[in-house]
């Protein structure tokens, strides 16, 4: 209840939507699928001044040399933490200078399976059967989207490029001001 009742822990909350199929006001299934995502994009300019996509997903993170923990994974446009602006708090060595997939850890994640170990970032690991960059850990508060997650695979446009069409996810935007 806390939580549901606490001001959202981004910058300007007050411009962010989740985008559902037929306004569903819960919201807790993923249902826009990635190839309307893609046509939102180029068509909604000026309605949404960000749009971003993220897709949950179960996956395994191999980092060597360690376990290979199974994951509650959110595969995400790269711009998804750019767009959320989460407010303080989240640690980002390294995510908006690589190419490649990122990986953001949540916290209870980086706490769990990777000991705080700050040496982590910047450290490839496998995901997907792709290669990715640990690039920041989200901070327990700062996702509060419909799903929950350990861990957010950020893409970079050739990487969401090869995604299934069909991938049925969620729409976050910022609302453009008018």
């Amino acid at each position: 209840a806390r939580a549901t009742m606490a001001p959202l822990p981004y910058r300007d909350a007050a411009d962010l939507v989740l985008i559902t199929r037929y306004g569903d006001a819960g919201g807790q299934q993923p249902n826009i699928r990635l190839s309307e995502y893609r046509e939102w994009t180029t068509n909604t300019a000026g309605l949404y001044s960000q749009l971003a996509y993220f897709a949950p997903e179960t996956g395994q993170i191999h980092l060597t040399h360690h376990e290979s923990p199974h994951l509650r994974l959110a595969v995400a446009s790269g711009n998804l933490v750019d767009t959320l602006q989460p407010s303080d708090g989240l640690s980002t060595k390294g995510l908006r200078h690589t190419a490649g997939a990122r990986l953001v850890l949540s916290r209870s994640a980086w706490l769990r399976w990777y000991r705080s170990d700050p040496g982590i970032f910047g450290r490839e690991v496998t995901v997907r059967g792709q290669t990715a960059i640990i690039a920041g850990v989200m901070p327990r508060d700062d996702w509060r989207l419909p799903v929950s997650v350990d861990a957010l695979l950020l893409e970079d446009p050739l990487g969401m490029d090869q995604l299934a069409p069909t991938l049925r996810g969620f729409v976050i935007a910022r609302i453009r001001d008018s």
